[in-house]
């Protein structure tokens, strides 16, 4: 709607059989639209230009679409995530987003959306052979997953949104799961100096360092979903390992940090 009027777009202007999904816009007021057949479509105010198979996405069957701060566009798939950059030239696919059981490999992303640190933040369903699901979060580096083992309420994502303080809300067909975490980056997930085991854990966890002697007291912290602070430790000086008692905390997805580097765990 603008200056007193209706414009529309259908299929006589080239939308295509199967209308439009969703729709994003770049720092240029561009439009993106995805198409649940016919790829993705950009609207310049003028034409409508299409980015289809030919161009590099990894299937026309196109589910959602987001910008991100450097206007590249990431198009989430039935057969994965395809990245175009600000002018629209192919960038990189990501096909296998998120870890499923065999032999489901493909990853059918049914929505994608980018948080204010620049994280990509992805749903995921299949239910080809087996109903599988979750989310998984990438930094630019690694992609990190959570289901339902994780404390997600259901497999059949259908949304995500993301608040003003980053949590990701996740609508799912059984409810809707609120993700939170304390590491502004999936740097800090990846394993690096210590380690964790049993992983899951029902009852004592231990927290080891991989292959040095503590030179000093480091103070291991557990943190819940929503950042909250539920636990501490002290692997003392000279010592290379401490434990806590995860029998006392409800079932679900806790983080253990030390020294800056964190690590998943999940409580059974």
């Amino acid at each position: 709607f603008q200056d007193n009027s209706w414009i529309s777009l259908i299929d006589a202007d080239g939308i295509p059989f199967g209308g439009v999904t969703s729709v994003s816009f770049d720092s240029k007021n561009s439009k993106y639209f995805s198409t649940p057949l016919s790829g993705a479509i950009k609207y310049n105010g003028i034409d409508l230009i299409d980015i289809i198979e030919d161009d590099g996405l990894l299937s026309d069957k196109v589910r959602a679409i987001t910008v991100d701060a450097d206007d590249n566009k990431w198009i989430a798939t039935s057969d994965g995530i395809s990245v175009f950059d600000d002018r629209d030239n192919f960038l990189t696919n990501h096909k296998f987003v998120f870890t499923l059981p065999p032999p489901d490999s493909i990853n059918p992303v049914e929505d994608i959306q980018i948080d204010s640190k620049g994280r990509v933040w992805a749903g995921i369903y299949v239910d080809y052979l087996v109903t599988e699901g979750g989310v998984s979060m990438y930094d630019g580096n690694a992609w990190v997953d959570y289901d339902v083992s994780d404390g997600l309420v259901g497999p059949v994502v259908r949304e995500l949104a993301i608040d003003s303080k980053d949590d990701v809300w996740v609508a799912t067909s059984t409810g809707v799961t609120k993700i939170s975490f304390p590491p502004s980056s999936t740097k800090n997930l990846l394993p690096a100096s210590f380690e964790v085991f049993p992983n899951p854990v029902a009852d004592r966890l231990n927290i080891q360092l991989k292959s040095q002697f503590s030179n000093q007291d480091r103070q291991v912290n557990i943190f819940n979903t929503i950042g909250k602070l539920v636990d501490t430790s002290i692997i003392a000086k000279g010592e290379i390992q401490t434990s806590i008692e995860m029998g006392q905390h409800a079932a679900g997805m806790y983080f253990v940090e030390v020294s800056g580097q964190v690590v998943k765990v999940v409580v059974e």
